[in-house]
């Protein structure tokens, strides 16, 4: 049995890392995975926030966290729910992250 799911990819998000690495920058592509109809039409809608979401919380991140054991797990998590959180319910079942580069 196969379930539907709606899948939405970003643009390239770039930002510069938090604290004594402020120089550094960390660039991702990530996409959101829903099981609900529509979903990626609700999320073009709200896109700017969505990236806004993201900078913020990416932006907010140093060298030091980045080099930590299960980082991307957690970042995942971090992100799914932060967006979840903006729409109000639990639209995103998954966030994968396709490029993940530290510059």
């Amino acid at each position: 049995m196969f379930i539907r799911v709606d899948v939405a990819q970003s643009d390239k998000i770039i930002v510069n890392l938090n604290g004594k690495d402020r120089n550094r920058f960390l660039l991702v592509r990530i996409s959101l995975v829903s099981r609900q109809d529509g979903f990626v039409a609700r999320l073009n809608e709200s896109r700017e926030r969505l990236f806004d979401v993201a900078v913020g919380s990416l932006s907010a991140k140093a060298l030091e966290d980045l080099n930590r054991t299960g980082f991307r797990t957690l970042l995942k998590s971090e992100l799914r729910d932060l967006f979840n959180h903006m729409f109000g319910e639990t639209a995103i079942q998954e966030v994968v992250i396709h490029d993940m580069v530290i510059q």
